[in-house]
């Protein structure tokens, strides 16, 4: 198997493989209009990863220790991971957490965490792999190994539900695996949400609801920015200012090539008041873009119809969901089974210091970050 490093503007039409459009649609919007400007805190630089038949996008970072988490170990790993000591409120030991976090922090930036490749990387929160993608994993790392001989190799969004085969074989390759968070997935609708409780009561609101749903296809330029400022106020005001800053060139790139199929709530008025952005691979959606007024009475319950039409698309296109974390009880009360999510890293070419930064990052997160994580179900 051949396997190729591309640069997605240089690129020609027999550097594509068959099925690959949309792929192409999307990393060539990066090209032509920059990172920031789709990405408003994220700075990176993208290839592609040619692995015979099938591409893979690649991000590319040197330092950046101000990026969002999806293109940052340490934004995820220090400055995020401090950041989330806060769901465990009233606990006695959080300031120890909040404390290790920092020293965490400057261990990583010590080794030069940043200076990464990491593949299959679609900068959103959950990553999805093509299944049909021929893992060769050794001759993917040779060749990353001796284009970048100084940076860590990172796959991101590895569960044992969905890429237990992957998983596998980045062990046996050398790779280190690095709990991240816990996600919540779901399959076999029928006999999961379709049958709890509160799904049902969601079904009811969405049947009553005084909004109008919006499909793909009916929105259009005129809905960018309000698409834009409602993730902003759900993602970035009400959660983290460390999550993907989505633009409204962003929505539009990805709404256009259809990189994901858009959904609305449209009150009477006309007036978008929720949007959600659904990003399917090979079987897996997820759903990266989320937002909604949150001006708006809480009674209105527009997450719960957002996430609604999530389960509906999902189990009309036979497809499984990987819901991602957050809203953990939520999920949990709708049928939602918690996965631990693995970063894994390579280090074999580094220095002993960079190696063993990743080994202590592995056994904290692994060792207490994962029990912490199923005890208080976050």
């Amino acid at each position: 198997m051949s396997v190729r490093l591309l640069d997605p503007a240089t690129m020609t039409a027999t550097d594509w493989p068959a099925g690959s459009e949309m792929l192409r649609a999307f990393t060539g919007g990066f090209a032509q209009q920059g990172v920031t400007r789709l990405v408003a805190n994220l700075r990176t630089e993208l290839r592609l990863l040619h692995t015979g038949h099938a591409v893979l996008p690649v991000t590319i970072n040197e330092a950046d220790y101000g990026n969002t988490y999806t293109c940052s170990p340490y934004t995820a790993y220090a400055t995020y991971a401090k950041e989330e000591t806060r769901l465990l409120r009233d606990r006695w030991w959080c300031p120890a957490l909040g404390a290790l976090a920092d020293s965490a922090g400057a261990v990583l930036k010590a080794a030069r965490i940043n200076q990464m490749v990491q593949v299959n990387n679609w900068m959103v929160s959950t990553n999805l792999l093509r299944r049909d993608a021929t893992w060769n994993l050794d001759a993917i790392t040779e060749v990353l190994r001796e284009k970048f001989p100084q940076h860590f190799i990172c796959f991101r969004s590895l569960n044992a539900w969905s890429d237990a085969a992957l998983l596998g074989q980045s062990r046996a390759s050398g790779y280190k695996l690095v709990a991240s968070r816990q996600v919540y997935v779901f399959e076999d609708f029928a006999r999961t949400w379709l049958t709890t409780h509160n799904a049902k009561l969601d079904r009811q609101l969405l049947a009553r609801m005084e909004f109008r749903v919006i499909a793909h296809d009916e929105l259009g330029e005129a809905d960018y920015a309000r698409m834009a400022e409602l993730y902003r106020q759900l993602y970035i005001e009400k959660y983290s200012r460390l999550n993907p800053q989505f633009t409204a060139a962003y929505l539009r790139l990805c709404h256009r090539a259809r990189v994901m199929t858009f959904f609305g709530l449209r009150a009477p008025a006309g007036k978008l008041v929720g949007i959600l952005g659904l990003f399917a691979i090979d079987g897996i959606v997820t759903a990266p873009i989320v937002g909604y007024d949150t001006s708006l009475d809480s009674r209105l319950g527009l997450y719960r119809l957002l996430m609604t039409l999530t389960f509906q698309f999902a189990m009309q296109h036979g497809l499984r969901l990987n819901l991602s974390s957050g809203a953990a009880q939520f999920k949990r009360l709708r049928g939602g089974s918690p996965q631990i999510e693995y970063s894994v890293i390579y280090d074999r070419h580094l220095t002993p210091a960079r190696r063993f930064a990743v080994s202590t990052l592995a056994a904290v997160t692994n060792g207490l970050g994962v029990p912490l994580m199923r005890k208080f179900q976050l």
